[in-house]
C-alpha cells in the first residue's frame, strides 16, 4: 500500500477538482456526436466523481487484505482445532450434536465471507498497483486545477 500521505494528497486533489453539480453543460450532443462520427459518453452513468469514489473505496478495501489473511488463519488453525478437540476429547453422549453442528456451520459461513473477500482483494492487489496509479494521477498537472475568470 502506498504511504498514507500519498492517499491524502490524492483525496485533497480530487475533492478540489471534482464538481458536485453533475455532468458538464458542454457534454457533446447526440447530433454533434453523429456529425463527427464519435460516440457520446453517458456522464450520468460514468460520472467522474463516482469513478474516483470507487477508486478511493478500492484503496481502502485493499488495506483489509492483511487483516483478512490473518483472520482466515485464525479460522483455519485455532477455531477449527477447537471444534476438532471437542469432538476428539468429549464423550459423544455429552455432545449436543445439533448445537455443535449449528455453531460449526455459523463459523464456517463467517470463514467463507472472509475467504471470498481475501480472494477478491488478492486479485485486486496483484492487478492494481495503487502506488503507480496514484503517482501517475498526481503527476498530471491539470488534475486539481481550478480556473478563475480575470474579470
Amino acid at each position: 500500500m502506498p504511504e498514507p500521505e500519498l492517499i491524502d494528497r490524492f483525496r485533497q486533489k480530487i475533492s478540489a477538482h471534482v464538481d458536485d453539480k453533475g455532468p458538464a453543460a458542454s457534454t457533446m450532443s447526440l447530433a454533434k456526436a453523429a456529425r463527427h462520427e464519435v460516440e457520446t459518453i453517458d456522464f450520468e452513468r460514468f460520472n467522474l466523481k463516482k469513478i474516483l469514489e470507487a477508486i478511493d473505496y478500492l484503496i481502502d478495501a485493499l488495506r483489509l487484505k492483511a487483516t483478512a489473511e490473518r483472520q482466515l488463519k485464525v479460522f483455519d488453525q485455532s477455531i477449527l482445532q477447537d471444534y476438532l478437540h471437542v469432538i476428539e476429547l468429549t464423550e459423544l453422549d455429552q455432545i449436543d450434536a445439533q448445537r455443535l453442528v449449528a455453531s460449526l456451520q455459523t463459523n464456517r459461513r463467517a470463514r467463507r465471507q472472509i475467504k471470498d473477500l481475501k480472494i477478491i482483494l488478492l486479485a485486486l492487489a496483484k492487478s492494481f498497483d495503487v502506488q503507480q496509479f496514484l503517482n501517475i494521477l498526481l503527476s498530471e498537472p491539470s488534475l486539481g486545477s481550478q480556473y478563475y475568470f480575470r474579470d
